[in-house]
């Protein structure tokens, strides 16, 4: 094989430079009886995973036999589930493919999880959904043309679904007008069908209509699928930096809540953010 595209360089440089393609009929004779290039879909993985779109990244395996590099080639592909279709496209370039060896190309295919939604019938957001990859390598070879290498690729795809949050109570201890320190225990259900180990919160609260906290909480389950836990993070307040009237709602028996924030997660598909917005009535306790 060394000697066949040593001798095929040669061929496509003397061709080349004399503008013989046509004429040069040993360069298809040697190339069409040579190995032709393959391409393998080696590895998939999500990236930029977040609650309403994630790319699918494909890693492509080229192998070139020949003597000279392939030009950059294109990546057909279209993405499906159960027969419906979700998206297609084309690849960007990414280089050419050098003569007798091999590249790996990444390639993302973009997916929006509404569109997911809208092609599956009876997926729900929390859900994990079989795909397809079906797709082609487009390149050309000097004296052949176009060579087309299918691709394919099957696996799963999530529809993530936020975590379920509200706070259970809030334990209220060393009340005065100048300091307060505030327990507040949180509630959170894992609506999806794949683990989530929920690692921090990063919030805002409100009491009474008033922000008393805007920090993060670094306590959060692990969830395995529709689980349910709990948590519960310290906070401290000046009920005189809240209004003088703000020291009777730490004195009452609940307050209106707003609880809003993100959750950093890690699940079998990858980090995520998952946002947290919950508004009701939470009981105080001393």
């Amino acid at each position: 094989m060394r000697h066949t595209t040593q001798r095929i360089a040669f061929i496509v440089a003397l061709c080349s430079s004399a503008g013989l393609w046509t004429g040069c009929e040993t360069v298809q004779d040697y190339l069409t009886a040579a190995d032709r290039p393959t391409a393998r879909v080696v590895d998939a993985s999500l990236a930029d995973f977040a609650l309403d779109s994630a790319d699918l990244v494909l890693d492509v395996e080229v192998t070139n036999p020949y003597g000279v590099a392939l030009p950059t080639p294109a990546i057909e592909y279209a993405l499906s589930s159960g027969g419906a279709s979700i998206v297609r496209g084309e690849a960007d370039a990414q280089g050419a493919i050098p003569a007798n060896g091999k590249r790996t190309l990444r390639v993302p295919v973009g997916v929006v999880f509404a569109d997911v939604l809208n092609a599956v019938r009876g997926v729900k957001p929390g859900e994990v959904v079989p795909y397809e990859f079906d797709g082609a390598l487009v390149t050309t070879a000097p004296g052949i043309g176009d060579v087309r290498l299918p691709l394919s690729r099957s696996g799963e795809l999530p529809v993530p679904a936020p975590p379920a949050v509200s706070l259970a109570g809030i334990d209220v201890d060393n009340l005065s007008l100048t300091s307060a320190d505030l327990t507040v225990r949180a509630d959170v259900t894992n609506p999806n069908a794949f683990r989530l180990a929920l690692s921090q919160l990063d919030y805002d609260l409100s009491l009474a209509g008033r922000e008393v906290a805007s920090a993060a909480a670094a306590e959060a389950p692990a969830l395995g699928p529709g689980d349910a836990g709990s948590f519960s993070f310290p906070i401290s307040v000046r009920p005189i930096d809240l209004g003088a009237a703000f020291i009777n709602v730490l004195r009452g028996s609940s307050a209106s809540y707003a609880l809003q924030g993100a959750f950093a997660a890690d699940s079998p598909f990858g980090p995520i953010t998952l946002p947290v917005d919950r508004a009701g009535s939470v009981p105080l306790s001393r």
